[in-house]
């Protein structure tokens, strides 16, 4: 500790990081923090530079030991966020990361406090209250993503790494069995479908179908999620599927506030309810083109479309059970 806190030259820099090392190996063998090297960290990050042995840092933060969600955010949080804020995107990754290693640890806290298993080593307690601190953590790392988003513009790293979080969390969620839905907020949903990777755009599709599918006893509870998710489902079916989207829009999220005027002088100038279908959206036209330099024809029909999709990217029945899912909603 006096070593990286006091910058000792008397210990190598390659010495203190095979210690550091060493402390996130046992760590990962004992599939639990140690209260000791939790309170050097709270100690250490209120003088990091942010580059200095940040692997073995990250590592340790997600076996983070605590005793509230006060002190988990007082101590630790509110450090990674100063380092989000002001650091590129690669660190800005790397922190969400860190977060939903951190969670994914916490969910084994939980998985052993349900099941009164005690703790393998060093009986550590945990009295954190279990839904309280997961919902304000991943709220946390919400607002983290939405700012990430906000200042890194075109970001697909940030965005690949959003999408990563909420796919783990739905899987963490759905494992645990606790009253618990995180829904990925709209920054991330609508950067997917309207951005021009494809396989960003059909990842976001099917975590959506995923949200569907989760068990309605846990989902029952969550009515302003559940109004968010129809939404979703909502455009990602009359932008990409129907065409439609700014006949509807008002029953959407995404368009539903854009004045009427604005809508008929843009409809002057281009179709604006097919420029993001299948057929046409920016995403998928390198695989179109090919194909139809391939077929020798002019264009292709829905069907065909996610039929050469298919060839690209694999299974993408998500796409069709978006639609017959909205079909049913809407009747």
């Amino acid at each position: 500790s006096p070593a990286l806190l006091q910058r000792n030259k008397e210990f190598e820099y390659r010495e203190i990081e095979h210690l550091l090392d060493r402390l996130v190996a046992l760590e990962e063998y004992m599939q639990q923090g140690i209260p000791v090297v939790s309170r050097f960290l709270v100690d250490y990050l209120a003088l990091w530079d942010g580059l200095s042995f940040r692997p073995q840092v990250y590592n340790l933060l997600s076996w983070i030991t605590f005793y509230s969600f006060e002190e988990l955010h007082d101590c630790i949080l509110v450090h990674l966020q100063v380092l989000f804020v002001s650091s590129d995107e690669i660190v800005k990754c790397q922190i969400i990361s860190c977060l939903k290693s951190m969670i994914a640890n916490l969910f084994l806290v939980v998985h052993r406090r349900v099941n009164n298993i005690d703790s393998p080593f060093l009986q550590c307690t945990n009295n954190w209250d279990i839904t309280t601190t997961l919902e304000s953590l991943t709220e946390f790392v919400e607002q983290l993503v939405v700012l990430g988003l906000r200042l890194e513009r075109r970001s697909y790293l940030v965005l690949s790494e959003a999408l990563d979080f909420y796919e783990t969390m739905l899987s963490l969620e759905k494992s645990s069995g606790l009253a618990l839905w995180t829904l990925a907020p709209a920054a991330v949903v609508y950067s997917c479908l309207f951005c021009l990777n494809p396989s960003l755009l059909l990842r976001c599709c099917k975590l959506v179908v995923r949200y569907q599918n989760f068990s309605s006893k846990v989902t029952e509870g969550f009515l302003a999620e559940r109004q968010m998710l129809r939404s979703y489902v909502w455009d990602i079916v009359h932008v990409l599927l129907e065409g439609n989207i700014f006949d509807v829009r008002h029953k959407g999220y995404i368009f539903k506030n854009v004045p009427d005027k604005a809508i008929a002088d843009l409809a002057k100038r281009v179709n604006i309810n097919n420029a993001f279908t299948l057929q046409n959206h920016l995403a998928f036209r390198p695989a179109l083109y090919s194909a139809m330099a391939q077929e020798q024809v002019g264009g292709f029909d829905k069907d065909e479309v996610i039929d050469i999709l298919k060839e690209y990217f694999g299974q993408i029945s998500f796409l069709t059970a978006l639609g017959a899912e909205d079909s049913s909603s809407s009747e």
